[in-house]
């Protein structure tokens, strides 16, 4: 099977890796392609990755990474365009590898008439949703959408279209990159993540528990008139979300974030509204992999990813997570034992390697 991977990544980090790396936009687009993938950036190219290991050969393009666009042109003889480059060299990309399945994130940009020039060279497309929907998606040309969630299986299903459910997973090899040692752990208290407009019971619980304990932040920065903060929602909490910013000890991601889950004794989770109570988020199991103590708000759902109390601790109000914090911060052998069976728990149940199989089996279902 010839699986393509054409993911966008955050540009603001893209931005950052290769000013950090002077001189890697001149590499061949393998040696580009390696380094970036090395910094273990969002979870789901590893499972597909994994997929080599199974037998299927794997193309992995990063969307909106223009670099390794020049370079692939480059090597390959095309006339990159100098307007609307991105879609132009997937195209191309795609029309030369000639996939049996294209898995491609959620860009709805692309959704549509684009994603079905796309299609074209390819006998499948599959997609990950797991965030809000914004009306008028066009999903006409998508023969599966795999999400996080049951609730949003349903969803899917409920508009007529294939959906299945697979969580995210951790890759065990960014353990061979981060400190093990439980010297390392200087940070009491962290969170780690976005505060957009989805997340506003999330700001909420975040500037209570600030008032309490020394929890330090690494926040998302999110442009002040981008679309998510432009809802009418987030302008609700926008006062809190402002405080919270300023004390941010910036945004890290890749290996850095996994760098301060390794450092942090015990890490907050709080999941997005859409969730509807359900747990399974990518943080969930980047943290627990990392070696933090995972603190997350409860689920109908959350015995059957961990064992609440034994692996994760979890939370119902924000007096139980204020309360429960109080004692862990007391009892650090309960807290590191708890920290352990959680990262055992998911280096034997929530690893890429694992969700290569069960991503096999849904992209063999559809062919």
């Amino acid at each position: 099977m010839k699986v393509f991977f054409l993911w966008p990544y955050h540009q603001p980090y893209l931005d950052g890796f290769y000013r950090d790396r002077p001189g890697l936009a001149e590499q061949p687009l393998e040696g580009q392609t390696k380094e970036l993938l090395d910094d273990f950036f969002t979870w789901p190219v590893y499972p597909v990755l994994r997929l080599q290991e199974l037998g299927h050969q794997v193309e992995v393009a990063i969307y909106n990474l223009k670099p390794a666009a020049e370079q692939w042109s480059t090597e390959n003889a095309f006339d990159m365009p100098s307007s609307d480059w991105q879609f132009a060299v997937a195209l191309e990309r795609i029309r030369r590898f000639k996939p049996d399945v294209l898995w491609i994130g959620p860009m709805f940009d692309v959704f549509g008439s684009r994603l079905r020039q796309l299609k074209q060279y390819c006998r499948r497309v599959l997609t990950w949703i797991a965030c809000p929907l914004r009306p008028g998606i066009d999903f006409e040309g998508i023969d599966c959408i795999i999400t996080s969630h049951s609730n949003f299986v349903d969803r899917f299903r409920g508009l007529g279209l294939i959906s299945e459910q697979m969580l995210p997973s951790f890759e065990a090899r960014i353990l061979e990159r981060i400190p093990q040692s439980c010297d390392a752990r200087d940070v009491d208290v962290s969170f780690v993540g976005s505060l957009l407009w989805a997340h506003r019971e999330r700001i909420r619980v975040l500037s209570e528990v600030r008032k309490h304990v020394d929890l330090r932040f690494w926040l998302l920065q999110q442009k002040l008139l981008s679309l998510s903060l432009l809802r009418p929602q987030f302008y609700l909490t926008y006062p809190a979300y402002r405080a919270l910013q300023r004390h941010s000890e910036g945004q890290v991601f890749g290996i850095e974030l996994f760098k301060v889950f390794a450092r942090s004794k015990i890490t907050l989770n709080a999941h997005v509204s859409v969730a509807e109570g359900l747990a399974g988020n990518q943080r969930m199991f980047e943290a627990t992999g990392a070696g933090a103590m995972l603190l997350t708000d409860g689920g109908s759902n959350l015995g059957e990813l961990f064992e609440p109390d034994r692996e994760v601790v979890s939370f119902g109000s924000t007096a139980e997570l204020l309360e429960k914090l109080d004692y862990l911060s007391r009892h650090d052998d309960v807290r590191a034992d708890i920290a352990r069976r959680g990262q055992a728990r998911t280096l034997a149940c929530h690893t890429a390697q694992l969700r290569s199989r069960e991503l096999e089996r849904i992209f063999v279902s559809r062919l």
